[in-house]
This record gives C-alpha cells, structure tokens and sequence, in this order.
C-alpha cells in the first residue's frame, strides 16, 4: 500500500511539474484552485476531530470514573494529526508556490497574474 501511495504522489508531483513548466499560463489559473481543494481537503477533517474530541470531553463526566480512563484513551488513541500531516501539507503548498513563480525563476517570460488567468 505504501508503494502504490508513493508512486501516486510522485506521479501527481511530476504532473503537476510538467504542467507548470510546458504550460504556465493554465496552471497559474489551475494551481490556487488546487491549493484551495488540497486546503480543505486538509482543513475538514482536522476540523470534525477538534468537533469530535471537543464532544467527547464535553460528556466525559457522565461515563462512570471505573470506566472513564478507557473511554479517554480509546478517543485519544483515534486522533490522527500528526506531524507527518502539517510538514507535507507545508511542503506541498511551498512547492506549489515555488511552481507558481517558476516562469520567474526561469526568466522566460513576466510572472503571470492569476487573477487575469494568464491573459
């Protein structure tokens, strides 16, 4: 599984390469978009556990204390934020910035505006 995840995201990452550097124009009206899905993507779910834990907490006092420490580690057991999460998040939005400015970078052409949508 890991292999196969792997290569999506190298595959992804090189698409995305490709377009940025063949098509500049497309992608600077393409990557804000993508930026804001991926945000979303990342944001909704971190949102839901802080909703989810926040609940749990919030009842806590009515489980019986025999029992109250179990049900407090099996909810903290389910949160998957890690550290794995923000650094690729950050990574990703740093290289699609980096992508964004690569016409720049090349000194092919003037950076393109993305409100204009490369006209």
């Amino acid at each position: 599984m890991e292999g196969l995840l792997s290569g999506l995201v190298f595959a992804a990452i090189s698409a995305l390469t490709y377009l940025a550097y063949k098509h500049p124009k497309p992608f600077q009206w393409f990557a804000p978009k993508l930026l804001w899905v991926i945000t979303a993507a990342w944001l909704l779910p971190h949102l839901w556990q802080y909703g989810r834990l926040s609940g749990a907490r919030a009842v806590i006092d009515f489980v019986p204390l025999d029992e109250r420490f179990a049900a407090m580690q099996s909810i903290e057991d389910s949160v998957f934020t890690s550290w794995i999460w923000i650094a690729g998040y950050a990574a990703f939005g740093i290289y699609m910035i980096f992508l964004m400015t690569l016409p720049a970078w090349l000194h092919e052409e003037e950076p393109i505006d993305p409100k204009r949508g490369g006209e």
